[in-house]
């Protein structure tokens, strides 16, 4: 009996020994978990003072004075107002024809002259050869119509701009835009125009 005594106590001790390797290596974890946090928050603590270090009031005072700046730079005047209509839908032959006609009037008395070219009171020229014998002219209502649009919102623009519509004369242009295909190849009518209106400079004598 005395000697199974020490076995006993020896496998006892086997015993306890894993048991305390765990308990130590937990504490070792934890401790280093701790020492990783403190870490990141000194790192934490440091960027955040670099960066209240950047912002100080140099940059501030620099900020202020540009927006001071911008405020006191006057803005430039319009001197014109321009429209643009892209894709439209009219034939770029009728639309060169009504450039010709607006072109160097003003846009109110622009808007009343196509209205009458609306009603068919009166008609626009085209270049010869571009017509039948014996007319001298036609009546191109949707073209007609969808200028009287763009002189309208000519006109608002120019009054956005802060300029006298009574002043301003018309500079038009058309251009052939890209016609998509329609069935039997044949193609879209599409146009593109340029309406711009400013003042002309009077020539000195």
């Amino acid at each position: 009996m005395e000697k199974e005594k020490p076995k006993e106590k020896a496998e006892e001790k086997k015993a306890e020994k894993p048991e305390e390797k765990k308990a130590e290596e937990k504490k070792a974890a934890e401790e280093k978990k701790q020492e990783k946090e403190e870490h990141v928050v000194k790192k934490e603590k440091v960027e955040e003072e670099a960066k209240e270090k950047i912002k100080g009031k140099p940059k501030a005072e620099e900020t202020k004075v540009r927006e001071e700046g911008r405020k006191e730079k006057p803005e430039k005047e319009k001197k014109e107002a321009i429209v643009r209509g892209r894709d439209l839908p009219i034939s770029t032959k009728n639309a060169v024809a009504i450039c010709k006609l607006i072109r160097g009037k003003k846009i109110d008395s622009a808007i009343a002259l196509l209205e009458k070219v609306c009603k068919k009171k009166v008609v626009v020229p085209f270049p010869s050869g571009s017509h039948k014998k014996g007319i001298r002219g036609r009546y191109p209502i949707k073209t007609a119509s969808c200028f009287i649009k763009l002189l309208k919102n000519l006109a608002a623009n120019a009054n956005i701009n802060a300029l006298d519509i009574s002043e301003l004369h018309i500079h038009a242009k058309a251009d052939t835009a890209s016609r998509p295909l329609r069935s039997a190849e044949r193609r879209f009518k599409r146009t593109h125009v340029i309406i711009i209106a400013r003042k002309i400079k009077e020539k000195k004598e």
